[in-house]
């Protein structure tokens, strides 16, 4: 992993290791090769000026998301910047080497779990939050003709963990995609504040649609 700071500093920061310093790195440089071994091989370019990070399941913060893969993070620019138009934009993939069935309702229970983690491991020793208060809702769209690709949206109901502590609202994309003939998937998720914003959704439609499974 690369660091703008060793990893004895990021883990006070966030108090906890895995995806709470990957967060923390979205504020820092940082890539990391795609596709490592063991895991399903697959291609996605990072935005200019965007930040990227990799990291195994499972995920420490979220024990009750129970995948095999990795999970690979792109963060916009301005995400961990408060006043920025696209703080908390960023997307981010669950390569996964199981099929598990993705579905409206699981799709709820594993952001709620793994939103509630994420603010407990970043925020947890900062502020206070309501566990009632995470909640995510999806509903699957109807299929292009033909397509494999299935397609939810829905909002994430959980907190600004970083900075203010206070509550948000991420509205979310979500594209599910066969990898090796249907053996193994790609589950890829888009997030931001703001919803339906000519300024944020056309290139974070594109950053997901530039995904390819394979090399």
């Amino acid at each position: 992993m690369t660091s703008c700071a060793g990893p004895d500093s990021m883990r006070r920061f966030t108090g906890r290791i895995g995806v709470a310093i990957a967060f923390a790195m979205a504020l820092c440089a940082g890539t990391r090769a795609e596709g490592p071994g063991g895991t399903t091989p697959f291609a996605w370019p990072v935005p200019e000026g965007w930040k990227s990070e990799t990291i195994p399941f499972p995920l420490e913060f979220a024990p009750d998301v129970h995948h095999a893969g990795v999970e690979v993070l792109r963060f916009s620019k301005g995400f961990g910047d408060t006043n920025a138009p696209d703080n908390w934009t960023y997307a981010f993939a669950w390569i996964l080497d199981d099929n598990a069935a993705i579905t409206e309702a699981s799709l709820s229970q594993e952001l709620t779990a793994y939103f509630k983690g994420l603010a407990t491991a970043v925020g947890g020793t900062k502020f206070e939050f309501d566990p009632k208060h995470f909640a995510a809702r999806f509903r699957e769209r109807p299929a292009a003709s033909g397509s494999k690709v299935r397609e939810y949206t829905g909002t994430v109901e959980t907190y600004d963990c970083f900075h203010t502590g206070k509550p948000i609202t991420l509205h979310m994309l979500v594209r599910t995609h066969p990898c090796e003939g249907g053996r193994r998937q790609a589950v890829l998720f888009a997030s931001s504040r703001l919803e339906n914003d000519d300024t944020i959704w056309p290139g974070l439609r594109d950053l997901l649609g530039s995904f390819r499974c394979g090399r």
